[in-house]
């Protein structure tokens, strides 16, 4: 007669029950599983194929293999548990997965809705705004009769007032375009260096009234060697990175001193044309460095120097990185701290025709809503 094994196991069965039912089969071991102190199943051992009896030896191993035979047991169940909890969590995370897509789908029409109204009032803010600016401009200037000093006063607060939300509503149209995707490059080859010169020949007066020297250093240095060098063509869209050079010498201007100066240099390196803006003015604390360049980031904390004119939108520093980083670019601020002055830096590619195709070709074929250029006045 061979022998036979069977291997139960038991759910919520005390070890009475289990010795008694036992008793009514043919075997003549009875090996229980407990792990710590818990019945977990058992195993049954017949008769010996050879009719003898079983030796303490025998009797010793199923003694040492009981223990473990009761893990194996409870690992048994545990898997299962695992397996059906496996089940269940996948079914959530379908669940929430889909609920997920739906609340993404909703929030992407939300925020379309949010481009389009916000496209919308700005237009039509614009036009009214512009009227207003230029009717307060022609009192102002004598054209309706003689103005008295308060009235002047007056006149020319509202004439402030007016020009700040004008800046205002042109900054969130120009985010509209970005952020909607209208705002689409037409590059091409271009010297950035006489870009910069009709920059500074438009935003030269205003300095000079300031009584701020801006200057364009001729020497252009490589960043890798140190050593000048020619300096190579750039792909850019020309009206676009105007704006982005009249905004960071416009800010620049802002924060700078009268007998201060802003100094725009040039170097190279193997892919790229680095642009950088030096001004002598208060500078940047450090933990105010990472609050740039985002939307509506205005550092009221930090110190002004030009007080009317540093009132700005919070816009113009984002829509400067949107502009860089649509032609590939980077820029940011370095600054060692208060009354150390700042440096703005940004990138540009350097020709090369086959660059210069890729890039028109990651361009879609939609228009262009372009760029409304921030004054040269209003810095």
């Amino acid at each position: 007669m061979r022998t036979e094994e069977k291997i139960l196991v038991f759910d919520e069965i005390d070890e009475g029950k289990f010795k008694s039912m036992m008793m009514k089969i043919d075997c003549q071991i009875v090996l229980p599983f407990v792990l710590r102190g818990e019945l977990v199943g058992g195993m049954l051992v017949g008769e010996k194929s050879s009719g003898s009896y079983y030796s303490s030896e025998d009797i010793q191993m199923f003694t040492i293999i009981g223990p473990e035979m009761a893990i194996v047991a409870t690992n048994a169940l545990s898997f299962e548990e695992i397996k059906e909890f496996a089940v269940t969590l996948k079914e959530e995370v379908t669940r929430a997965t889909s609920k997920l897509r739906t609340a993404n789908e909703r929030l992407l029409e939300l925020d379309k809705l949010k481009d389009e109204f916000v496209s919308l009032a700005s237009h039509e803010l614009r036009t009214p705004m512009v009227s207003i600016r230029n009717y307060i401009w022609m009192v102002l200037n004598g054209k309706g009769g003689k103005v008295n000093p308060k009235q002047r006063e007056y006149l020319r607060r509202a004439y402030d007032s007016t020009s700040r939300l004008s800046r205002l509503v042109n900054s969130m149209l120009n985010l509209s375009r970005i952020e909607s995707g209208r705002v689409i490059l037409s590059v091409e080859q271009a010297d950035i260096r006489s870009v910069i010169r009709d920059v500074m020949t438009e935003i030269g007066i205003r300095a000079d009234k300031m009584g701020i020297k801006l200057s364009l250093r001729q020497k252009v240095e490589s960043l890798r060697t140190g050593e000048v060098v020619q300096l190579p063509s750039v792909i850019i869209d020309l009206d676009k990175i105007k704006e982005v050079l009249i905004n960071l010498i416009g800010n620049s201007l802002k924060f700078t001193p009268s007998g201060g100066t802003i100094m725009i240099s040039l170097a190279v390196d193997r892919e790229h044309v680095l642009v950088s803006i030096t001004d002598s003015g208060i500078g940047l604390e450090k933990d105010q460095i990472p609050k740039l360049f985002q939307k509506f980031s205005m550092l009221r904390e930090s110190y002004s120097t030009n007080a009317t004119m540093a009132q700005g939108t919070g816009l113009g520093l984002y829509i400067c990185k949107s502009i860089i980083e649509l032609h590939g670019g980077k820029i940011w601020v370095e600054s060692e701290g208060h009354r150390k002055g700042s440096t703005f830096k940004f990138t540009l590619p350097r020709y090369s025709e086959d660059h210069l195709q890729l890039l028109r070709r990651n361009q879609h074929n939609g228009k262009d809503a372009g760029i409304i250029h921030s004054a040269v006045t209003d810095y």
